[in-house]
């Protein structure tokens, strides 16, 4: 008696398919996060560059940042969900700092950001709450 050959992938062949699938994806999951980290963090430092912009039109038809805040001027910016923007004013009012900090979740561990009215920038990669505006070694720069 004649035996049919059966068409069709059998259970072994099936499982290797999903283990391959596993490793190359267990490979590449670790390089797409830190790239959406990455990204995220830029266009935060864009988003803050075009605030301090913002906040200087402020000034310029205000005479101060006084009753400047976040939610007024750039309801994006203060309602991103990847970090937490806080605005200081400082120097009666003449002068200020934006500190950035990851939400938790997917930014959490990225490090914190900084700006302030005198231009100077931070990023801390090993702090999430903390950056030294005054720590040239923690200026923003192409990474």
């Amino acid at each position: 008696m004649l035996r049919q050959k059966q068409k069709g992938v059998t259970l072994i062949e099936l499982m290797i398919v999903v283990v391959i699938v596993a490793i190359l994806a267990g490979v590449a999951w670790p390089g797409y996060t830190r790239h959406l980290q990455k990204s995220h963090r830029t266009e935060m430092q864009a988003s803050l560059t075009s605030f301090a912009i913002t906040m200087e039109t402020w000034k310029s038809q205000n005479f101060s940042y006084r009753n400047a805040t976040v939610a007024a001027l750039d309801p994006t910016l203060a309602a991103n969900k990847h970090y937490n923007v806080n605005l200081t004013l400082t120097n009666n009012d003449q002068a200020y700092n934006i500190t950035v900090t990851p939400k938790t979740g997917q930014m959490s561990g990225t490090g914190a950001l900084a700006l302030d009215s005198q231009g100077r920038s931070c990023y801390n990669k090993s702090n999430d709450t903390a950056c030294d505006l005054t720590d040239d070694a923690l200026r923003w720069s192409r990474e």
